[in-house]
């Protein structure tokens, strides 16, 4: 047998097969040093396996591409082989093994200061192991007698445990059912000789770990912890925590994040699997008090902010609460010297659309936090079909004084439709036209694009993607790239429809509406796969059908991220059809 097929074999069950020992571990926590400041337990994993194993998962993978290729391979095939002979020695299918190996649970724990990690299963089927321990060694062996070299397979004892290795940098022992394997052979007999010390100090014991463990949900089937006190101390940990950064987007969306791990004592997060729907909640704690002025604006309160606006055909919806004003106005404290002269460019130009107002405290400030960018699927009926199909897209903004400040952000409409004129008029774009209508009881602003003397069904250029409009619907003022989507936005906020949400970020996408707008542009993606990956017409429809398969087996994903004056939470929400057994 080849040498990566035994690595993969080894692999396949973690690396580890091993004697038993007396003595059982209740908690593998209490194996994990003091110093460890990354800890994840997987306490279900028949509810990860399921899925992952699941006919209807392997069936869907065959349509990638990689993975299509991976089977017919050489590699492949000397794999199943390999699997099959250790299944034909075990009396047992791969499956049920992997099942038996892990079925108890699963832990890994990592401590920097060894940089050392170590990795713990809870078996089923302590008998098993021992089979599978002398198999996979009988292999290797077999292995390097073939190939005239010395055997990697050691065995020693240590502290009345039976430690292997098959190979470098890889030791592992049982410990009772626990099957525990390590990159260091020190950080193995020191969770060795935790596991014979009862009372010996431990990660279990680590006042941080246990306050966040005794809150552990107790239907979760994974549960991670991070020790933020250590993890700050890494050099480049407290650099990045410390220095000023050249990402206003990455400040924008985490700059309250990172505010809060300057202070917490650890992070922690759980997984929920129900059926179909993926939940992953990660919180920390905070005190609101310890919030450096420079980063307040990330915690501005917001009142009657819209949540979960969904129009027809909506792809995505982007809520967030951010005093932005208060962030262009800490633009100094906050970033390098490079970025705050990028910022002041921009405030100078940006003032020219707004009659030379001051950006941050005359623009941003008019504005309240509470922000909503929508994304639907277009529908292309009156105007020229363009060869690449975007989607609509639309900006709802809420402002402090809507009477006055409305028509300043119209000005701004015109000015930039103007400009886009003279630009694209150099270019020989075609031009804008600007008029207005009323609509339930609101005046739209529009701009259509003259239509082509001459263009072929279905391949207009891109422009004809836009018909810029905006509107004022009470406090809301609304910017969107159609005017369609302009007045689905005038029927549902004019209505009071809206909903209000107490979040400080929240995203939400929708499987079928974006699946269907890369349907509508099938023969683009076709054509772009040939280009870029070499495949015939076949392989390329084969690969963007499948990826439409994969999208559409998700039915929709949000990300939601909640401030509270003691904690900031974060929850990952995926909704797909649960795989067939």
């Amino acid at each position: 047998m080849k040498k990566p097929l035994l690595g993969l074999l080894v692999l396949a069950v973690f690396g580890t097969g091993l004697p038993v020992c007396r003595g059982e571990v209740a908690d593998p926590a209490r194996l994990a040093p003091e110093s460890s400041i990354l800890y994840l337990e997987v306490t279900r994993p028949d509810a990860l396996l399921g899925p992952a194993l699941a006919p209807s998962t392997y069936e869907l993978a065959q349509g990638i591409p990689a993975y299509k290729q991976y089977l017919d391979s050489d590699q492949y095939r000397q794999a199943r082989a390999g699997t099959a002979l250790v299944e034909a020695q075990l009396g047992t299918d791969w499956r049920t093994a992997v099942s038996d190996v892990l079925g108890g649970g699963v832990y890994l724990a990592f401590d920097p200061a060894g940089n050392s990690a170590l990795w713990i299963s809870r078996s089923t089927n302590p008998e098993l192991l021992n089979r599978l321990n002398k198999t996979l060694a009988d292999l290797i062996e077999a292995d390097a007698r073939n190939n005239a070299r010395e055997s990697p397979v050691k065995s020693k004892e240590y502290n009345g445990v039976v430690g292997w290795s098959f190979g470098p940098n890889q030791f592992h022992a049982i410990i009772g059912d626990l099957l525990v394997s390590s990159n260091n052979a020190d950080a193995l007999k020191a969770a060795i000789d935790r596991s014979r010390q009862a009372g010996s100090p431990s990660l279990a014991n680590v006042p941080a770990f246990a306050e966040a463990r005794a809150a552990r949900p107790a239907e979760a089937a994974a549960w991670a912890w991070a020790g933020l006190d250590t993890i700050r101390k890494l050099p480049n940990v407290e650099k990045a925590l410390s220095s000023p950064n050249n990402n206003p987007l990455g400040e924008l969306l985490l700059g309250g994040v990172l505010e809060a791990a300057r202070h917490a004592p650890y992070a922690a997060a759980s997984l929920h699997l129900d059926g179909g729907t993926l939940r992953l909640r990660a919180y920390m704690p905070r005190d609101a008090a310890q919030v450096a002025p420079a980063r307040s604006w990330y915690f501005a309160e917001a009142e009657g902010v819209p949540a979960g606006v969904e129009l027809p055909g909506t792809i995505a919806t982007l809520s967030l609460v951010r005093d932005l004003a208060g962030f262009w106005l800490s633009r100094g404290d906050l970033f390098d010297e490079q970025t705050v002269a990028g910022f002041a460019q921009a405030d100078t130009q940006l003032g020219l659309f707004f009659s030379g107002r001051d950006f941050g405290s005359e623009v941003l400030g008019e504005l309240k936090p509470g922000w909503q960018f929508i994304v639907v699927r277009q529908e292309f009926r009156d105007q020229p079909v363009p060869a690449l199909k975007l989607p609509a897209m639309a900006l709802v903004l809420t402002m402090e004084q809507p009477d006055d400040f409305a028509k300043h952000l119209l000005i701004a409409y015109q000015k930039v439709i103007g400009l886009t004129n003279i630009v694209g008029g150099q270019q020989g774009q075609p031009q804008l036209l600007l008029a207005s209508e009323e609509y339930q009881g609101a005046s739209i602003s529009t701009a259509s694009y003259l239509a082509p003397q001459k263009a072929e069904p279905g391949k207009a250029p891109l422009n004809y993607n836009f018909s810029p409009a905006c509107a004022r619907v009470g406090d809301r003022f609304v910017f969107g790239s159609t005017i369609g989507i302009v007045k689905q936005l005038v029927d549902v906020l004019g209505s009071g429809g809206s909903a209000v949400d107490s979040g400080n970020f929240e995203l939400a996408l929708q499987a079928a509406p974006l699946a269907a707008i890369l349907d509508d542009n099938r023969e683009l993606l076709i054509s772009q796969n040939m280009l870029a990956q070499g495949n015939d017409r076949g392989e390329a429809e084969q690969a963007i059908a499948t990826l439409l398969q994969l999208i559409k087996a998700v039915n929709k994903a949000g990300l939601r991220l909640t401030t509270e004056p003691s904690m900031l939470g974060f929850e990952l929400l995926i909704e797909a059809d649960a795989p067939s057994p």
